[in-house]
């Protein structure tokens, strides 16, 4: 007691009573004491701050009798004519708060994990149906990466979630500022043909994850998948917060004509640039936030300093996974005049090896998708306008195009689209 009413006493210089005398004066050692107290409660606020963050709030108020009264939003997939009134009714789902609790995300996000886990014979049967994917690639690509995906982001979740403490500003003392994350709402993910479990399940995860509803519409051209997804989707999530639409229709055109006419608060596609641009046009119209996953011509440098044997390896091996349909692949080889030759035979003696001497009855080599993607590719092998090296059959029946390597000039028909199919163009330079 002695030493609290000393300091008060320094504080002061006088009885603790004339803290309430407006004439009372602090001395220059009272001054101190009080600006170490402030200093010593601001920086352990701030300490605070910086190595804690509020946690994410689960006080959510969720409509109850959410989805009562839809009409179209059932575990029936859509027709053409349902999009404004299903756009309308997860639109609803999302404003009654049902898909913002986190408990809520990660339920949807095990039940997608159960569903690839239980179903990979079935996912491995379509994947081999419409692009005769070999086993490895299949369960690679379009089975383990989802899973890698929704397991990180089931531990990462809370933490992702939570408010961002944005530091200390003198201006607002002593209040605190953070950056509260926020889904978009209702989002519409546009999905692919070529890893069509991979390239649509991962952003429909990733929307669940932020908290929106999600409608996908999966790509027909790998027909088998298409259906599989939809019906998957329906037997093992909740078709208030993910609807599949569009599987039952013939092609995509209509339906996604469709569904780019209503307004959603993010659209995300992966796809030709060609299809890109009309996504992009549709999003303008009610600026709707979009990211298009689009391909392009991925070269190759192989300078005189490179190692011939590997560099042919890894780029052959990458040009032929799924049959050279895939947008991150090497298209074509900008190669060093010096090292031409001995690049070439040995991008013919790896593929040799890769596919057994015969691609066509390797068990490690997948098939083009359609018949029209067959006769694209078939009309680049005509008019390249260079000297086939090695490969170049095609079977259309089979939908089987060969490994191949062709040597074409910059200015080559070939070197003005993204190849998509198992071709590996070269390029002679002098530097």
């Amino acid at each position: 007691m002695a030493m609290s009413r000393q300091v008060v006493d320094d504080l002061l210089e006088t009885k603790v009573g004339t803290l309430l005398d407006p004439r009372f004066h602090m001395s220059e050692k009272g001054q101190r004491i009080l600006g170490t107290l402030f200093a010593g409660v601001f920086a352990a606020k701030l300490l605070l701050r910086v190595f804690s963050s509020p946690a994410p709030s689960e006080d959510y108020v969720v409509d109850p009798n959410v989805g009562a009264d839809y009409k179209v939003v059932s575990e029936k997939e859509p027709e053409l004519e349902d999009m404004p009134q299903l756009n309308l009714e997860m639109r609803r789902t999302f404003d009654a708060g049902y898909t913002l609790p986190i408990a809520k995300r990660l339920e949807q996000l095990r039940a997608m994990r159960k569903m690839l886990v239980e179903s990979e014979g079935r996912i491995l049967a379509a994947l081999k149906e419409d692009l005769n994917r070999p086993q490895f690639e299949a369960i690679f690509y379009d089975i383990k990466v989802p899973l890698l995906e929704i397991d990180q982001t089931i531990r990462s979740l809370r933490q992702w979630a939570a408010p961002e403490y944005k530091g200390f500003n003198m201006l607002t003392f002593p209040s605190t500022q953070w950056l509260q994350k926020q889904p978009y709402g209702c989002a519409l993910v546009i999905g692919s043909w070529n890893y069509p479990f991979c390239l649509s399940l991962i952003p429909v995860m990733g929307a669940i994850a932020a908290g929106n509803t999600v409608v996908l519409k999966p790509c027909n051209v790998s027909s088998a998948c298409s259906r599989l997804q939809a019906d998957l989707v329906r037997e093992y999530m909740d078709p208030l917060v993910v609807q599949v639409v569009g599987t039952t229709m013939k092609g995509d055109r209509h339906c996604t004509a469709a569904l780019l006419e209503q307004r959603w608060d993010k659209i995300f596609f992966t796809g030709s640039p060609t299809v890109g641009k009309v996504v992009a046009l549709g999003a303008a119209k009610h600026l709707t936030p979009c990211t298009l996953e689009l391909g392009g011509k991925n070269p190759v440098f192989v300078d005189k300093s490179a190692n011939i044997e590997m560099a042919a390896k890894r780029t052959c091996w990458a040009r032929c996974m799924n049959a050279g349909q895939q947008c991150i692949s090497p298209d074509f080889v900008l190669c060093h005049r010096d090292v031409v030759d001995e690049f070439c035979e040995a991008a013919k003696s790896w593929l040799d090896k890769f596919f057994e001497g015969d691609a066509q009855k390797s068990a490690h080599f997948g098939r083009i998708v359609g018949a029209s993607q067959v006769e694209r590719i078939k009309g680049m092998l005509k008019n390249h306008g260079g000297k086939v090296v090695c490969g170049g059959e095609v079977d259309e029946k089979e939908r089987y195009v060969a490994p191949t390597v062709v040597r074409v000039g910059i200015d080559s028909p070939a070197m003005d689209d993204e190849t998509f199919g198992p071709i590996l163009w070269y390029v002679t330079t002098d530097r």
